[in-house]
């Protein structure tokens, strides 16, 4: 019995890692160029305001045993002439940082019965390099993580600048001297190279964060299988949830696999799947935002009455003698359906019309009753860092499902529906989709110069990237 538990437990797991991503993001190798250059400047920059530990010691030294101390280490200067990212097919990612440039000047004292001086030195290192190996990952938690495997570096030539009287005496202490700079450079360099990657690292764990559309839906991403690493680019695929603030139920939509472009003219590409937008409008609908109703205190739009109503449909003057005020109510009756076809994105939505009369009793009298199905053609664009979309009537079927009138030819209420659609109902819709859908960003990091596309089954986000200093 126990073999049964455990054979649906796994294939429940299987399943979980062979699921399709709702979101796939794709860090292109001009992308990983940029993020480099970027941490170039923050390295420079953390390097030049660090002063590095002092160094004491004793040294055997013509006179005797001498006491020595080398302090406030620090770099003046530095120059990155040559740094690339390559990519290691799998999860591996290298950091070359060639052909440095640093000046450092330090401090220093030498006394012991007989001596006692001190002065400045200025020591000038070139050709060095820095290797750096990575493994990006996932932890339990789908957090994604970067792991420095090893820091390697090498140093070419040094030159000491002594800025002191009695060269004389402590030129050869210089030999030493550049021992130990080079020792705490080969230490200290690496040691910020590692520590610069696990910062970037730390802001990396922002791309799995829960946002909040509205009060009542929240939408959640976390990474589903660890980190892709290509030829040319890095995959990170999300699961996306999207449910109630208070309900985490998952949605029953499931992601068709898709494709991302193999190019490299934008830093990022990015995928949004069909499933994850029919997963937001089913959200919506749950929370019965979608009910509105219309009458004619409610419409700055329209002065509904059976007098009006009549000019579209003859037969209510049949009926109505005198002009009654008239409330249209409409209900969608299924959650909006989201389609995406190659440069073809369609909303559809179910609803049910009810028109009445508000008699002077103040009872309320159907007249007619139909069913609606609204057709919009969308357009999605990126703005703050969203996936927006923005609908507009396309068309609209009509079937009588109700009359106290009698029949009638339900066409003659298109023209009627359509411009109360446009002025009434698809506002409130579109001001809900214009809410938007927010990606996965970190900190200081902004997309530029996005581009969309509608392709079959997800809609592509292609963009640039620009860093906020």
């Amino acid at each position: 019995m126990r073999f049964w538990w455990v054979f649906v437990l796994l294939s429940l797991f299987l399943f979980q890692l062979e699921a399709n991503p709702e979101v796939r993001i794709r860090i292109t190798q001009r992308g990983l160029n940029y993020a480099k250059e970027i941490g170039m400047k923050l390295f420079e920059q953390e390097l030049r305001t660090r002063i590095f530990p002092d160094e004491t010691g004793t040294e055997k030294y013509l006179f005797g045993i001498i006491d020595y101390t080398v302090s406030r280490i620090q770099i003046t200067s530095i120059s990155i002439y040559n740094s690339s990212v390559v990519l290691i097919p799998g999860n591996g990612i290298r950091l070359l940082i060639k052909n440095i440039s640093v000046t450092v000047t330090t401090r220093w004292t030498l006394n012991n019965w007989l001596i006692d001086y001190q002065g400045e030195v200025d020591i000038s290192i070139f050709e060095l390099s820095i290797t750096t190996n990575m493994i990006v990952t996932q932890n339990n938690r789908g957090d994604l993580l970067v792991s420095v495997q090893n820091c390697q570096l090498s140093m070419g030539n040094i030159e000491v600048q002594l800025n002191s009287e009695g060269r004389w005496y402590y030129n050869g202490f210089v030999q030493h001297l550049e021992k130990v700079i080079r020792t705490r450079l080969e230490s200290q360099l690496c040691l910020n190279v590692i520590l610069r990657i696990q910062k970037e690292t730390e802001v990396l764990k922002e791309l799995k964060g829960v946002f909040q559309i509205n009060p009542l839906i929240q939408v959640k991403y976390s990474l589903i299988t660890p980190p892709e690493v290509f030829k040319s680019y890095v995959d990170l695929d999300f699961k996306v949830s999207v449910y109630f603030s208070r309900n985490h139920t998952e949605s029953p939509f499931v992601a068709a696999p898709f494709t991302l472009p193999e190019k490299n003219n934008y830093m990022l590409f990015s995928g949004i799947s069909e499933s994850l937008l029919n997963s937001i409008t089913l959200t919506y609908y749950t929370t019965r935002v979608s009910k509105v109703t219309f009458s004619e205190e409610h419409s700055s739009y329209f002065n509904l009455t059976t007098d009006t109503l009549s000019r579209v449909i003859p037969q209510v003057m049949q009926h109505y003698t005198k002009s009654h005020p008239v409330r249209m109510k409409l209900m969608v009756t299924a959650a909006p359906v989201l389609r995406l076809q190659n440069n073809s994105f369609t909303i559809e939505i179910p609803c049910f019309v009810v028109v009445s009369a508000l008699l002077s009793n103040s009872m309320i009298k159907p007249i007619f009753a139909v069913n609606a199905s609204i057709g919009l053609k969308a357009n999605a664009v990126i703005a703050k860092q969203k996936l927006i979309v923005l609908p507009q009537l396309q068309r609209l079927y009509l079937s009588l499902t109700y009359s106290s009138i009698g029949s009638f030819q339900v066409q003659r209420l298109k023209n009627f529906l359509s411009y109360s659609l446009q002025n009434t109902v698809i506002p409130p819709i579109a001001a809900a989709l214009k809410r938007g859908l927010q990606l996965p960003t970190m900190a200081k990091l902004f997309l530029s110069e996005a581009v969309t596309e509608v392709k079959k089954g997800y809609i592509l986000i292609s963009t640039d990237l620009n860093y906020k200093y």
